[in-house]
């Protein structure tokens, strides 16, 4: 009955799902095989966990599932680049405990898909990379002020120019309305 429970939330799941055992990925879901882009038959017995990340993520991986295996970590998220059966990259953040598998000691998990966030991080870091650029390299005074108290907080080159002072601090020290 347990076995038929855990078969039935597995497999619906949105949410990747693997167990580890020997070496080798004896269980994953339909949504992991997706994920990677294979079927399940081509992963399960086959091939091992490191056969879906990239090669610079193996070393650390590998620290972990024996760090889980031991029982030394549980739960805690790990972040690794996976390789999909067509070469692309997908980022993902790993979790996984240590339990017992069909009478053996093994490493059930969760893959979930973080890609998307960090593409929306990478455009975020560049965003606020052009801004500072803007902002230092502008032949225009510019400040940034803070609210409630609209002080200073940024100052770029021109606005020193403008109050005749070398450095920052200085203008940052100002109160704009007194």
């Amino acid at each position: 009955k347990s076995e038929q429970n855990f078969r039935q939330i597995t497999e619906e799941s949105p949410v990747a799902i693997y167990i580890i055992q020997g070496g080798k990925l004896v269980y994953v879901n339909p949504s992991l095989a997706k994920q990677a882009g294979y079927s399940r038959d081509e992963i399960v017995g086959k091939l091992a966990p490191q056969d879906l990340i990239h090669r610079h993520d193996v070393a650390r991986l590998m620290t972990t599932l024996g760090e889980r295996a031991a029982g030394k970590i549980q739960g805690e998220g790990v972040e690794y680049r996976g390789i999909r059966k067509d070469g692309s990259i997908v980022h993902i953040e790993a979790y996984g405990m240590l339990m017992e598998y069909q009478g053996k000691p093994a490493v059930m998990g969760t893959l979930i898909d973080i890609t998307e966030r960090k593409r929306a991080e990478a455009i975020r870091r560049e965003s606020e990379n052009r801004y500072r650029v803007l902002f230092e390299n502008s032949r225009d005074a510019m400040m940034v002020l803070a609210p409630p108290t609209w002080n200073f907080v940024a100052a770029n080159a021109a606005t020193l120019e403008l109050f005749g002072v070398t450095d920052e601090a200085t203008v940052l020290s100002l109160a704009p309305w007194s």
